[in-house]
């Protein structure tokens, strides 16, 4: 286990990783197969002001965030931007916390890209008895800082919203850069074959990073290789992998997988 050290480049001809110069391992390191688990950066909209907001997506961005609660204090108001299935989630937990929140969605319902109408429309009632007040239909068009710290957030419809924190919670984009410098085929993720390989064999993608061939549908993108950003896609193809390289070549399979929305005002599973 190499903690603190970033991988720069991958030598597939030399069968080697080059690492920072300041990496704890500093010496090129030989591999004979290797598996990319980069996982995915937060996506971040061009809205202007939307830098001062917070996104969480590894342990340093919780660590930032949560000082910024605690400094904030109990009852802040704080604005998300994204209803989607983390910001729901965020919206669920911070309200349980005593904080104020308010969620900013274009999309009519929460969870738009998962769950039906009904079931987005219950969520919205239900986090509303923990006072979270959603803006649905509805996206921020600029936002400003004031001098006190606080910020004011102008939406489409002229709604204005303040809020002493911003959280950004509008989706993931897959983490390809190191893939594409390798020159490994990469779309909508690092694309990998029933097998999880890559375009180089000796090379395998797993989690959010990867668009699997194996989640291919007729229906959604004309086919093509997609990515499953949720844990029970992430498990299946980790343990094919695990297989393959012990010995024993296992393709990977996507059977009905659930997805757990973590929200207790109103849990839900959806099965597809």
């Amino acid at each position: 286990m190499l903690t603190g050290t970033r991988v720069t480049t991958i030598d597939r001809e030399g069968h080697r990783l080059l690492m920072t110069p300041d990496s704890t391992t500093p010496a090129p390191l030989a591999y004979g197969q290797l598996v990319l688990a980069l996982g995915a950066d937060a996506v971040r909209l061009n809205t202007p002001g939307l830098e001062h907001a917070h996104s969480v997506n590894d342990i340093d961005d919780y660590h930032v965030f949560r000082d910024a609660l605690a400094a904030a204090g109990t009852g802040a108001r704080i604005a998300i931007i994204g209803g989607g299935l983390i910001g729901s989630e965020f919206a669920n937990d911070l309200a349980i916390g005593g904080y104020r929140i308010s969620v900013i969605d274009p999309a009519p319902w929460l969870i738009g890209n998962l769950v039906s109408q009904d079931d987005g429309e219950a969520l919205k009632a239900a986090l509303g008895g923990l006072g979270v007040d959603c803006h649905l239909g509805d996206l921020a068009t600029l936002v400003e800082r004031q001098a006190d710290g606080r910020f004011r957030i102008a939406l489409r419809s002229g709604t204005v919203l303040e809020a002493d924190l911003i959280l950004s919670a509008v989706g993931l984009r897959p983490r390809t850069g190191l893939a594409e410098q390798a020159g490994l085929a990469v779309a909508r993720g690092i694309v990998v074959d029933e097998m999880g390989r890559t375009t180089d064999p000796e090379i395998f993608a797993l989690g959010d990073c990867a668009a699997y061939a194996s989640a291919a549908r007729p229906e959604i993108a004309g086919g093509a290789p997609r990515a499953l950003p949720y844990i029970m896609p992430v498990m299946t193809a980790a343990k094919a992998i695990a297989a393959t390289l012990a010995g024993q070549p296992t393709p990977i399979r996507f059977g009905p997988m659930a997805v757990r929305v973590k929200t207790p005002a109103l849990p839900l599973t959806v099965s597809g």
